[in-house]
């Protein structure tokens, strides 16, 4: 289940985990298998890594929670950098009220993204 959540793509040096158009509305019960492909992801992943969230409209505290889990382990690597893309505006807004936007890059797209890390 969780494989049909996120794709993960390499670009470069650069890890890309997109979440499908399933977790637009990122509930509850999807929490538990985008996790764990997030983490199965982030095992493997190259230091840098960006979180595609252009189909999701909505996210609650439990995946702040796990984006947050996964930014300290990309941290933790050598040149390890972690950037958001394609937020929504009532996802951007969530992370500016807990300043997350202060921590961590937020892109408008996944090419300024890209450009952004690949320029790391």
């Amino acid at each position: 289940m969780s494989a049909s959540l996120v794709t993960v793509e390499t670009h470069d040096d650069i890890t890309i985990l997109t979440l499908s158009p399933r977790c637009a509305n990122l509930s509850e019960s999807l929490i538990q298998p985008v996790n764990e492909a997030f983490l199965e992801a982030s095992a493997a992943a190259q230091p840098k890594v960006l979180v595609d969230l252009e189909h999701v409209s909505f996210f609650s505290s439990s995946f702040i929670e796990i984006l947050f889990r996964l930014w300290k382990h990309i941290k933790e690597k050598p040149g390890g950098r972690f950037a958001l893309a394609s937020v929504s505006p009532d996802c951007l807004e969530i992370l500016q009220v807990t300043n997350l936007t202060t921590v961590w890059d937020v892109f408008d797209d996944r090419d300024a993204a890209l450009a952004a890390l690949a320029e790391s």
